[in-house]
């Protein structure tokens, strides 16, 4: 079986709306190897130091290959554990990843995929299974939107859901139980993800964050302020993905960390007491947001612009604890245990900008983690407002990430918005339009006396906001359709870096998604709202009603076989389902029914369904995972659950 660990992902996604991207750092110094071309000596890059250069020279003396895993060491001089104990740690010899370990230093790619097995993810075309369909993204035809019926109807080598380059749906996930088992269910869900991000957080704190502030030493700072829930759900998603991938708990939780303290991190800018971050080129903090309540509807709505590596880095979640906590429905990455952007069962939604200047930050909790605990707990814009007010009043302090929040109430139609820097908030409830729109909205500065540097200035976020008032103030009726508009908004031209459906330069930021939540669900865009509206017609909607009908998924080993269970909630209505199964992490997915499993007929009681997999051995373990197809022919993939079949199991029965 092939194993696989740590592959650094060239490129950098910033942490949407908090953080800029800056240019890829190097998790350590790169080596470089000495050789003649002719009668001249030169030397040619070998980033992981490990004996063999990134790009091939084949006129050198000697010659040479080019590295098959360029950061991750797997040459003569350094290897790396793909099998044994010491999973992803360095080593030099097979005896140092202890018993029945292998120390990859000869270039081993056992699938042929030109990746070396010490970065390789998925067996196949491709390093990885970024979408979590069962298919390596050199043969997905929707590399980052998940459709494991490559269906292309044009036969253009794109599938339907990502036409022109637009991913047209997202993932779509519910986890539920306790807190550690969500974060269990997350890592295994979306281990590629989770890999993925955390990587490209190491690099870019590699390069920025503050000397000798690792993401640990930030976490054990706060520790006393976070709530258990989070805390949970972070060692469940590194347990998950430990679980799924073949790496250590250890390396899963350090990837965990990352990418939930880089934010903290990046930001440890113009503190007094702690040093500074090194200096970057240009920070680049976008996003635009409002709400409004008017007699045609109430809304809350967001762009969300990042710097984009040309595909969608956000899922979907539905999260339904069992412990009493509110139930939400968030669109984020799913390796943070945060929310930026969501809406609970008891209607209250949030969404969040990140806010300048935050000038003498200091150490404390995360807004986004703040802003969980406000879908955990309130029911009531009083309650969600009281959350952050106590909070300060208590003598607490928030992290060293400003934040500018909106908070809606759609209960009672009601708004706040909540300026938010280390020690201070200031809340205000909105303003009235000529045409009797009661609104709030924020780009990514201060405004009024809250702003502690009034000569302030940033171009972009100045723009928008100035844009956005104008079109708040001179809209009539605002209904869906007017929300839209507002977020695809390219001020009569073509789409800017200072346009609030956004894009961004080289190096600039792009609207990654916009957002509008009512009260009924989610509906969104990928990409520019503008081009996605054009490309699709319509956004997409998730609504509390419209989730997936999967309650659980399980799978039981008996003798020669596997036996597939699910169950749908009472009243489920979908087209139908497919089983994939693998016989190794990480591995290829073959569908394993020969035609669509049929739903029950939707009925009030919830539906029990069974799969009896016989093409199994004793003894070998089975991935498995569940495609839910529903009534607009969405896929919904859950899993990944194993099973290892035994002779034992027969006396049970």
């Amino acid at each position: 079986m092939k194993k696989r660990v740590h592959s650094v992902i060239a490129g950098v996604f910033i942490v949407a709306c908090l953080v800029a991207a800056r240019e890829r750092a190097f998790a350590v110094e790169p080596c470089y190897l000495t050789v003649n071309i002719g009668s001249e000596s030169r030397q040619i890059l070998d980033t992981d130091c490990d004996g063999v250069p990134d790009e091939a020279c084949i006129d050198c003396t000697p010659s040479y290959g080019a590295d098959n895993c360029p950061t991750v060491p797997n040459g003569p001089e350094k290897g790396t554990c793909i099998t044994g104990k010491n999973i992803g740690e360095g080593c030099s010899s097979d005896r140092e990843c202890g018993f029945g370990g292998i120390c990859s230093t000869n270039q081993e790619d056992s699938d042929g995929d030109g990746y070396g097995d010490a970065c390789d993810y998925c067996i196949g075309n491709g390093y990885r299974d970024y979408d979590g369909d069962g298919i390596c993204d050199g043969d997905d035809n929707c590399p980052y939107t998940p459709n494991p019926d490559q269906k292309d109807s044009d036969r253009d080598g794109k599938g339907d859901v990502c036409t022109n380059g637009l991913d047209k749906i997202a993932p779509l996930a519910t986890f539920k139980g306790s807190w550690y088992e969500i974060g269990r269910q997350v890592g295994q869900t979306y281990p590629d993800y989770l890999i993925e991000f955390g990587s490209i957080m190491g690099d870019v704190l590699e390069g920025y964050a503050p000397p000798d502030w690792p993401p640990q030493r930030y976490y054990d700072e706060i520790y006393d302020l976070v709530p258990q829930s989070i805390k949970d759900h972070l060692q469940g998603m590194a347990a998950g993905l430990s679980e799924v991938f073949p790496v250590s708990y250890d390396y899963a939780w350090d990837i965990v960390l990352k990418q939930n303290m880089a934010t903290e991190l990046l930001n440890m800018t113009n503190m007094s007491s702690i040093p500074q971050s090194p200096e970057a080129t240009s920070w680049i903090r976008g996003c635009t947001a409002f709400a409004v309540s008017s007699e045609a509807g109430a809304f809350i709505c967001h762009n969300t612009d990042a710097q984009t590596m040309g595909y969608n880095m956000s899922t979907v979640m539905y999260w339904q604890p069992d412990n009493g906590d509110n139930a939400y429905l968030t669109i984020d990455p799913p390796g943070w245990a945060d929310v930026a952007f969501g809406l609970n069962d008891k209607g209250i939604a949030v969404t969040m900008n990140a806010g300048s200047p935050n000038v003498d930050a200091l150490i404390g909790l995360p807004n986004n983690f703040m802003i969980r605990n406000v879908m955990e707990h309130a029911s009531t814009l009083e309650e969600a407002v009281n959350y952050f007010q106590s909070f300060i009043d208590n003598g607490n302090n928030f992290g060293t990430g400003g934040a500018i929040v909106h908070l809606f109430d759609f209960n009672q139609s009601t708004m706040a918005k909540i300026q938010v820097r280390s020690a201070a908030i200031d809340v205000s409830y909105g303003q009235v339009s000529q045409y009797g729109v009661s609104y709030i909205a924020s780009t990514n500065h201060y405004v009024g006396d809250f702003n502690p540097e009034p000569d302030y200035y940033s171009e972009s976020s100045f723009v928008r906001y100035d844009r956005l008032l104008e079109l708040l103030e001179n809209t009539q009726t605002f209904d869906l359709d007017a929300c839209w508009a507002v977020l695809s908004d390219t001020n009569g031209g073509q789409a800017n870096k200072d346009t609030i459906s956004c894009k961004g330069g080289f190096g600039g930021a792009s609207t990654v998604f916009g957002t509008v939540h009512a009260s009924g669900g989610l509906y969104y865009v990928l990409g520019r709202p503008d081009a996605y509206l054009t490309e699709y017609s319509e956004p997409q909607f998730v609504g509390f009603r419209g989730l997936p009908d999967v309650k659980y998924f399980r799978a039981m080993p008996q003798s020669n076989k596997v036996v597939l269970s699910w169950k749908t909630k009472a009243g489920a209505r979908n087209a139908g389902f497919n089983l994939y199964r693998t016989e190794s992490q990480g591995g290829d997915f073959v569908k394993i029914n020969d035609s669509l499993i049929q739903p029950v007929k939707s009925s009030p009681a919830a539906a029990l369904y069974e799969f009896a997999d016989t093409a199994v051995q004793n003894r070998e373990t089975y991935y498995y995972k569940l495609e839910e197809i529903d009534l607009q022919n969405v896929s919904i993939v859950h899993g990944t659950v194993s099973a290892t079949p035994l002779q034992v199991y027969d006396k049970l029965q």
